[in-house]
């Protein structure tokens, strides 16, 4: 049983010093702090400690990230089931806005075919002016572009 430095347990643990003393300071792995306020691990009960947990940190079931907050776990079939539901409700909204949209499309183009209509009438009856050939050729030139 050996005393190891915060630099020998880090070493140890394949982290950095800064990682394995926040995982001191919070109780996640074996530690005491000597009495010059260093910390000090027990090289027995550190290596039984990371070896019995595969090298990650527990604590109260959730692996701890390095910086000694909880890391994302795997999603479980509740919260599985709980994601899937929001995107298929937001699938829905979407789908029905999409449906809006295209029947607030439909409904412009059909205003314009009457607007154009209307226009062709009114220009109709008077070929003669300038104004009137100008608008004339330029509907004529988008219904060809069509």
């Amino acid at each position: 049983m050996s005393d190891l430095s915060i630099a020998k347990a880090a070493k140890l643990c394949g982290k950095s010093e800064s990682t394995v003393r926040r995982w001191a300071s919070l109780k996640m792995i074996p530690g005491r702090k000597n009495a010059d306020g260093r910390w000090t691990f027990q090289e027995d009960e550190l290596s039984s400690y990371m070896s019995a947990h595969g090298g990650d940190l527990i604590d109260s079931g959730k692996v701890m990230s390095n910086r000694g907050r909880p890391a994302k776990a795997s999603s479980s079939d509740s919260q599985s089931a709980r994601v899937i539901a929001a995107l298929e409700d937001s699938l829905k909204r979407e789908r029905s806005l999409s449906d809006d949209v295209r029947e607030q499309l439909q409904a412009a183009q059909a205003e314009i075919v009457r607007l154009t209509q209307e226009i062709k009438a009114l220009l109709s009856k008077d070929k003669t002016s300038s104004p009137a050939r100008w608008v004339m050729t330029k509907v004529q030139e988008a219904f060809t572009r069509q």
